[in-house]
């Protein structure tokens, strides 16, 4: 994934890539998942990449998957392959 430059819109400069683990109720269910984000240190504000976004998705389904037994999106792919 290509790395972009994204400023605050705040007006704080450039803001930095860092990745978190992050926690929701997602569908009545409480997940746990990673996510990668632009984040400006002066004022916290967190942005994303279309590519983030996406990434950041499908965290949020294979977590809830694994929390109510379901195959990952990996897995799944895996069984097609066999």
């Amino acid at each position: 994934m290509a790395k972009k430059v994204i400023n605050c819109p705040n007006g704080h400069g450039k803001m930095l890539i860092k990745k978190s683990t992050k926690r929701m109720k997602f569908r009545g269910v409480d997940i746990n998942f990673q996510a990668e984000h632009y984040m400006c240190p002066v004022c916290s504000l967190e942005a994303g990449s279309i590519e983030q976004t996406s990434a950041t998705q499908r965290a949020i389904s294979d977590a809830y998957r694994k929390a109510v037994k379901l195959l990952t999106g990996k897995e799944i792919r895996e069984g097609r392959k066999k």
